[in-house]
């Protein structure tokens, strides 16, 4: 009876094993199967997102690719969405399918007074609502505050390039319409944020009153830098 008991535990482990195997081996090549892509409000809205949703998975992302935040230089969900849900020309998403995202960009064109602020490095992202962004909608000039491009470590690789191209789109969108960029503002927190604002032709101009580098140029010069010549319109 031993024996028998013995050989029938044997039989169930192994069946568990090539099943457990089986849905492991499924699983991964599903993730290997996944591409990345872009997204957008259209792809938020067919998720079933909130403005408010949407925010809770940037900001984590935020918390996630990038050091020294709190409440105050990051902001919030309540503060976030309706910018974010009224300015849609001014952000995408990358995903690696519905729901997961890895990485986004996102800029916002200031009212002169609060783009003067961002410039001399006295401007909170706290401070960004819905009465300080001007919405990019109609032809004009614009000057932006580029807020954010991030991506998680291990889409990196294969992720930024991505990401990059539909900025740089975005900006050739823009122009293509005649909604034209005059100056460009980032606070850089990173060294990597740093490298990229000096790719693209802005300099550093001020050290941000709590943290970060503060990076200034106009449109032209990005569009004449080494790095983004002959991708601008």
């Amino acid at each position: 009876m031993d024996t028998i008991i013995t050989l029938i535990v044997g039989l169930v482990g192994i069946v568990v094993g090539v099943v457990l195997t089986k849905l492991t081996e499924k699983y991964f090549e599903k993730k290997k199967e996944a591409k990345l892509f872009i997204a957008d409000l259209d792809d938020v809205v067919k998720w079933g997102w909130d403005g408010k949703k949407l925010l809770r998975h940037l900001i984590a992302l935020d918390y996630e690719t990038t050091d020294n935040l709190n409440e105050v230089n990051e902001g919030t969900p309540d503060q976030w969405a309706p910018v974010f849900m009224k300015n849609p020309d001014c952000w995408k998403l990358l995903a690696i399918r519905d729901t997961e995202l890895v990485g986004y960009w996102s800029f916002f064109a200031l009212k002169d007074n609060i783009f003067e602020l961002a410039k001399q490095g006295q401007l909170y992202d706290s401070e960004i609502t819905i009465e300080n962004v001007v919405e990019i909608d109609q032809p004009g000039t614009y000057n932006i505050y580029v807020s954010i491009i991030c991506i998680k470590e291990n889409y990196r690789k294969k992720g930024f390039t991505i990401l990059l191209n539909s900025f740089i789109d975005k900006l050739n969108e823009l122009t293509i319409t005649n909604r034209k960029i005059d100056k460009i503002c980032v606070n850089a927190f990173s060294d990597e944020g740093r490298v990229l604002s000096k790719n693209f032709g802005l300099k550093q101009v001020v050290s941000h009153k709590e943290f970060g580098k503060i990076y200034f140029g106009n449109y032209v010069d990005s569009k004449s830098s080494r790095f983004a010549r002959g991708k601008f319109k």
